[in-house]
């Protein structure tokens, strides 16, 4: 059996593995003379004909407990069906609880079969039955990764949605697990979206916490409102928020692109996604919101704008660079990309200014984001930046003044092509089709290139 394959460790907090522990003792064939002892072994053995047996005998007990657990708790752990079924003729009782609360069912999630979870459901057990975790066997089933008794469970017909004692559902383990095929398979039967577990997080919430974008794409592709992408937890945070805030960046992504967020919506403290990521000083999120036409100009309850946020992160050594820099445009291009100074508030300042951001926007201390600048170098930096900009209204890979291309399209390892190569299976396009072959790696996500294909006459995207 699975129980005697198993290695010698001790036993573990949950109650199946300490059962699964106990059970390797259950294989002792000394005989005790104790009746109830005997036939929670025979049923943890899958020894049929010692179990009738034992229940042949006067003082047997079907529900008798040995080592905290009935022969039918045993036996459904352990798969053993000819032993149920013998059991349940016997009228074992299939809610019997152990001192954690598990019922058969449970024991049968953690041992992942789902064949003694439709015997156990025909003889009348509660599929939805609660240890005292409140967790039911469905919550371990995801936990444990048993997709087959996750299936069977919800095709038995149990409720795809209770929360556990931290609140959560099946989905926010799924999501945590990273198991994308449990997940589908609750969202095929009705699992709620939009629960919240102790922390306030619903599902969408957890995937951009957690950072899981295979989870987030399966959301959206799920949702039953569009409005639903844009729920706030009590403290005003969206998804989008969350996956700013913890630099996730293809969750954001697939956010902004496919669940059309709305990237001006403000938290508690009326910032925006783009004021954490300013305030984090992550680029590339940074970049992929003013590329998409966020609202630049949004004050927080202090009155300061994501400038203002900017402004208040850089260092003397991000100033001392910014003193060498001619062209400011390849100061922009590199924010965001593989060689870029993760830290650089300075670059992302002059980005902000280049793309719109108004310079003279008062806080509520009446300071303009120049009245932030102590270095005079900055100061004109930002205020070329400003000066240069195409228009208020950012337009991803728009062209500049001069008609030119902008020089987001250049190739991100030489600087010198276009970029024109599209790396699979993340989607990025950053290089020419002669560097591409020496990269392994996307220069934008870090995902390793399994193929490589030039395109032609496409207008380059970050995503």
């Amino acid at each position: 059996t699975k129980v005697a394959a198993s290695d010698g460790t001790m036993p573990g907090n949950s109650s199946g593995e300490r059962l699964s522990a106990l059970l390797k003792k259950l294989f002792e064939t000394h005989v005790s003379g104790d009746v109830n002892e005997e036939l929670v072994k025979s049923a943890a053995n899958g020894d049929a004909q010692k179990c009738e047996e034992s229940l042949k005998r006067m003082d047997a007990d079907v529900n008798g407990v040995f080592g905290g657990h009935t022969a039918l708790q045993a036996a459904s752990q352990n798969g053993h069906l000819e032993v149920i079924k013998i059991l349940l003729r016997h009228q074992a009782d299939v809610e019997v609880e152990d001192k954690d609360g598990d019922r058969a069912v449970h024991h049968a999630a953690f041992g992942d079969e789902p064949g003694v979870m439709e015997l156990l459901a025909h003889a009348g057990a509660d599929l939805n039955a609660r240890n005292k975790r409140r967790q039911t066997a469905l919550h371990i089933a995801v936990n444990k990764g048993h997709v087959g008794v996750v299936k069977t469970l919800l095709e038995l017909g149990c409720h795809p949605s209770l929360q556990d004692s931290e609140g959560d559902t099946p989905l926010h383990d799924a999501i945590s697990k990273k198991r994308d095929d449990m997940l589908t398979l609750l969202l095929d039967h009705n699992a709620d979206i939009m629960l919240t577990n102790n922390n306030g997080f619903n599902a969408l919430h957890h995937a951009a916490l957690r950072g899981n974008p295979s989870a987030m794409w399966i959301l959206l592709l799920k949702l039953p409102r569009q409005w639903i992408v844009d729920e706030k937890k009590d403290d005003g945070y969206t998804a989008l928020h969350l996956a700013a805030l913890n630099n996730h960046v293809e969750v954001a992504e697939l956010l902004v692109h496919h669940g059309k967020a709305n990237m001006d919506l403000q938290n508690v403290n009326l910032q925006t996604a783009l004021h954490l990521a300013v305030e984090r000083q992550h680029t590339q999120i940074v970049r992929l919101l003013v590329r998409e036409g966020a609202n630049l100009n949004i004050p927080d309850k202090d009155g300061d704008t994501p400038l203002h946020e900017a402004l208040r992160h850089h260092t003397l050594f991000q100033l001392r660079q910014l003193q060498d820099v001619q062209d400011v445009g390849k100061l922009l291009v590199g924010l965001g990309s593989q060689g870029a100074d993760k830290k650089s508030s300075a670059s992302i300042a002059c980005f902000l200014a280049g793309n719109g951001a108004d310079l003279g926007i008062k806080n509520k201390k009446g300071q303009t984001p120049l009245d932030l600048c102590p270095d005079p170098n900055l100061c004109k930096a930002l205020a070329k930046c400003h000066k240069d900009k195409n228009t208020d209204q950012i337009e991803p890979r728009a062209t500049d003044a001069e008609g030119n291309e902008d020089i987001t399209d250049e190739c991100l390892v030489c600087s010198d092509l276009k970029r024109d190569t599209l790396f699979k299976p993340c989607g990025h396009v950053a290089c020419c089709s002669v560097c591409a072959p020496r990269v392994k790696k996307c220069l934008i996500c870090r995902e390793h290139v399994a193929t490589r294909a030039k395109i032609e006459e496409c207008l380059l995207c970050a995503y």
